[in-house]
């Protein structure tokens, strides 16, 4: 059971660390994008602050009773949640609140890659008038992928050494 959780925890904190920093990275790739450099101080934050005290934050943020997230729920409709109760709800919690920690690293490295992929291949699939999702697919993915196997790999192992935060 418990190796079972192990796995499940790692998949989905390299999952959610990958695919949230992609997005970003890809938003902060785009060109004229004004104040860049302010989302990316901003963006990092989470990475600096030192894990026990984003945990404590969290955990505050989860409170049944006066946590903010439980208030958000119940302007919505919803009945509050008590997420330390269960397995699940407290899986979750982990995971949103190591994915929280865990997308500064996935974004920069993600950034740097591309930041390196030259321009002119991009240039070269706009001549040949390809799909948005033909150049990631083509282009983009094919170009980050040995850095972000790296990332990927190092990640995993902070998620399966990730025990401060539980």
């Amino acid at each position: 059971w418990t190796l079972m959780v192990t796995v499940i925890w790692t998949i989905t904190n390299v999952a959610v660390g990958v695919s949230v920093g992609f997005v970003l990275a890809m938003a902060l790739n785009t060109d004229g994008l004004r104040g860049k450099w302010i989302y990316r101080i901003l963006l990092i934050l989470p990475w600096a602050i030192p894990n026990y005290i984003t945990a404590l934050v969290w955990r505050g943020m989860f409170h049944p009773q006066f946590g903010v997230i439980n208030q958000v729920l119940q302007m919505l409709g919803f009945e509050p949640v008590r997420w330390f109760d269960g397995v699940f709800s407290s899986f979750m919690t982990g995971l949103i609140t190591n994915g929280w920690l865990s997308f500064p690293f996935m974004m920069e490295v993600i950034l740097g890659a591309l930041q390196s992929i030259p321009r002119d291949m991009y240039e070269a699939a706009e001549v040949d008038r390809a799909s948005t999702w033909t150049v990631f697919r083509r282009i983009t993915l094919p170009l980050c992928a040995p850095l972000l196997g790296l990332a990927v790999l190092l990640r995993a192992t902070d998620a399966l050494k990730q025990f401060d935060l539980v």
